[in-house]
């Protein structure tokens, strides 16, 4: 058998891929915050400013509707890039921090609107629970795979 398969391997034509890699765009402390509440009221969207890498150029926005609410709330998480670096922006992701650990998810682009990035997420946890969470939002651009820095880059 391992001459069955070392042959079948010598057999396979080699092609060369353009190894390609996703580099953060924008500022590394972009971050939002949502409350999960006792209560069964639902709070006011929350929303803030994206920022470049250096902070220095505001390059979108996060919402979070509802800003708050109990355990099973669905919050849907809305990023908006700004038409200028809507063809560079090629990914969104958040990164959703709670006490119960931390989930990385991609943000689905709205097909009509390349600026416009969206995702819906739903608190879990113990009926009752309280607690603040953080979703850290990165944009992140499509790059050669050897000119990005680990820090920066996603898998």
């Amino acid at each position: 058998m391992f001459a069955i398969l070392t042959l079948f391997a010598l057999q396979i034509p080699s092609c060369e891929t353009d190894l390609t890699a996703w580099e953060r765009f924008n500022a590394n402390g972009d971050a939002i915050t949502v409350e999960v509440t006792s209560g069964d009221e639902l709070g006011d969207d929350v929303e803030s400013e994206l920022f470049s890498n250096t902070g220095a150029v505001s390059v979108g926005s996060v919402a979070v509707s509802p800003g708050s609410g109990p355990i099973g709330t669905d919050h849907v998480v809305t990023v908006v890039v700004v038409d200028e670096f809507q063809d560079t922006v090629g990914r969104v992701r958040v990164e959703a921090q709670s006490d119960r650990g931390l989930e990385k998810l991609d943000l689905v682009q709205d097909l009509a609107d390349p600026g416009l990035w969206i995702l819906t997420l739903t608190s879990s946890g113990v009926e009752g629970e309280v607690r603040t969470d953080s979703f850290g939002i990165g944009l992140y651009r499509e790059v050669a795979a050897d000119s990005v820095s680990d820090t920066a880059s996603i898998q």
